[in-house]
């Protein structure tokens, strides 16, 4: 998604791949809710870090936090649904 925003989006990250309820409802798009999380941002250095900060936290929070692996993935689903549900009820955007 960050390739594609760079190479042919002026950097940016991919409209058809950012969280609108409005296409989400309306048109069945229901891969927004999934994909807004893949956006880090612009690519460039900061990104890298960004990737790499991610990275590294999550795998150590996986093995020091969770015996068994399909824990450490739920509690990323729960913050996921979290953040989807809870952005529309506080009338935060996600951008």
């Amino acid at each position: 998604a960050t390739l594609y925003g760079y190479l042919f989006n002026k950097n940016e990250f991919p409209k058809i791949l950012s969280l609108e309820w409005k296409p989400v409802l309306t048109r069945l798009q229901l891969w927004r809710p999934l994909t807004s999380f893949l956006n880090f941002g612009p690519f460039g250095f900061g990104y890298a870090m960004t990737a790499q900060f991610v990275w590294t936290y999550m795998s150590t929070l996986e093995r020091l936090s969770h015996n068994k692996p399909y824990d450490f993935w739920i509690m990323i689903l729960f913050g996921q649904l979290s953040m989807v549900i809870g952005y529309p009820l506080l009338k935060m955007t996600p951008k």
